[in-house]
């Protein structure tokens, strides 16, 4: 603060010195040089309306052996852009007789918060940061996308309700179904949460969308954590998908849950009743688990569930089918701990009683469990419990192979061969032609679920591939 306070000069002061230099013969200015700036312009990632930015910071020079005077330094639009700004910490419109000392350097911080453009698409806003040193008119670009969204905050759905593809939904504190109500989603519908918030489902949520026009539950950060890496892949920006005890009825299609702690948590229900239901849909890169069923009855099919800290998918009693689907685990950006997949008929800690959720289905089909672990499926199973489960063509990595009773025709540790599997910290997992996968399924499957994820054809080769996306030679 002393030090930039030292540079703002009040005119009649400055005039005095420059007599006073004049009279010495010293100036001790540089009366020729201009700055050197970092970047011609700056450019933020898209942002929501009324929210403000993060805040960049450029490092301005002065390259030369003696002071340099900056007269002037300002926005452009006079700050009608919504662009702000602030010179080594202290924010101003404009800033006057700035005095930069030789070899040194100034920062100035940036920020926007862009105000409701009124239309459903992002808008370009533009403004600049000029700067004039000895006449000399110097200028930084500065540019962001502006999205409007409804901002929902601590909402309540109280009676049914269709959610439309018009603009985004920001949501702080939660967003909250009430028993007996159902949020149906259309195709395209893009739901953003805030740090901590979740959807809690008392009643119900019927979430479809198309090939097109996905679902979409992430976090409400549309920067980039890395230059190629966006921020709404980063685990734990907001909490997930609560499934109450008492919901029923629950529909994923065509949906696209990321970047939470938990993807959806489907808690203890009745058996008799289907309480989830997810088809084509993906569920990527959680702190904790992606699908966390708790003596639920569930059905996913034709679905990724990939990378999580701990089990990407936990089933906890219940009855559960999971058909063509990549359960997969190569999680890089938060400690893993778990394998891929967890099957479990109790809970129980040493020295205390366990509680049993009995197991009374648990068939894998078509499937992929692989991950970057020498054993990706952990069985926690009470033989005094119910524990049905059955693995049946499915490809698995594990040090230990099933016994019969529990597997029929699985491949063991053979490579799946995905796309990519986290360099950069991006993954694909599509399969390549030399997957261990390819042609492994059991047709009849597969006639029930006759495109992957990605819409290709399954039967019209000479079989199924295992997993949620078949091999094609256009990829």
């Amino acid at each position: 603060m002393m030090k930039f306070v030292s540079r703002l000069l009040m005119p009649g002061l400055l005039s005095l010195l420059l007599a006073s230099a004049s009279c010495t013969g010293e100036h001790g200015f540089e009366h020729q040089g201009m700055l050197r700036l970092p970047l011609d312009t700056l450019s933020f990632d898209t942002l929501f309306s009324n929210i403000g930015s993060t805040t960049a910071r450029i490092k301005i020079y002065n390259p030369h052996q003696q002071k340099l005077l900056i007269s002037d330094i300002g926005l452009k639009t006079q700050g009608n852009s919504g662009f702000r700004l602030s010179v080594d910490g202290i924010p101003s419109m404009t800033f006057s007789d700035v005095e930069l000392l030789p070899r040194d350097s100034l920062y100035l911080f940036v920020e926007i918060t862009a105000s409701y453009q009124g239309v459903s698409s992002p808008v370009l806003i533009e403004d600049a940061v000029y700067f004039i040193t000895n006449g000399h008119h110097q200028e930084i670009i500065l540019q962001a996308y502006a999205q409007d969204a409804l901002i929902w905050r601590g909402k309540r759905i109280e009676q049914d309700t269709l959610l439309k593809d018009e603009l985004p939904y920001l949501i702080y504190d939660s967003l909250v179904i009430d028993p007996g109500v159902t949020l149906s989603i259309d195709p395209g519908v893009r739901l953003h949460f805030h740090d901590q918030a979740a959807v809690v489902v008392y009643g119900c949520i019927k979430a479809k969308g198309d090939i097109d026009n996905p679902v979409i539950f992430r976090g409400d950060r549309l920067d980039k954590l890395f230059v190629d890496f966006p921020y709404e892949y980063y685990p734990g920006q907001w909490y997930g998908i609560y499934l109450d005890k008492e919901s029923y009825g629950n529909e994923f299609d065509r949906v696209e849950i990321r970047g939470a702690y938990y993807g959806i948590i489907a808690d203890s229900s009745s058996l008799e009743q289907r309480k989830l239901e997810i088809s084509n849909s993906q569920l990527f890169n959680m702190v904790y688990s992606n699908l966390y069923s708790i003596h639920s009855n569930i059905r996913v099919n034709n679905s990724l569930l990939a990378n999580s800290g701990s089990y990407t998918l936990l089933v906890l009693g219940g009855d559960a089918e999971f058909v063509h689907c990549t359960i997969a685990n190569y999680q890089r950006l938060v400690n893993r701990d778990g394998p891929a997949l967890a099957l479990a008929n109790f809970l129980g800690e040493e020295g205390k009683t366990p509680v049993y959720y009995p197991l009374q289905k648990a068939d894998f089909i078509n499937s992929i469990i692989y991950g970057s672990q020498l054993d990706e499926l952990g069985l926690g199973i009470a033989e005094e419990s119910a524990h049905a489960f059955f693995f049946r063509n499915c490809l698995i990595r594990n040090s230990v192979e099933l016994a019969q009773e529990f597997a029929q025709a699985c491949i063991y540790n053979e490579d799946p061969a995905f796309f990519s599997t986290g360099k950069d910290y991006l993954y694909n997992f599509r399969i390549d032609s030399l997957s261990a996968g390819i042609n492994m399924g059991l047709e009849s499957f597969a006639l029930d679920l006759p495109f992957d994820l990605d819409g290709n054809s399954r039967v019209a080769d000479t079989a199924p591939d295992l997993g949620a996306y078949e091999w094609s030679s256009a990829e």
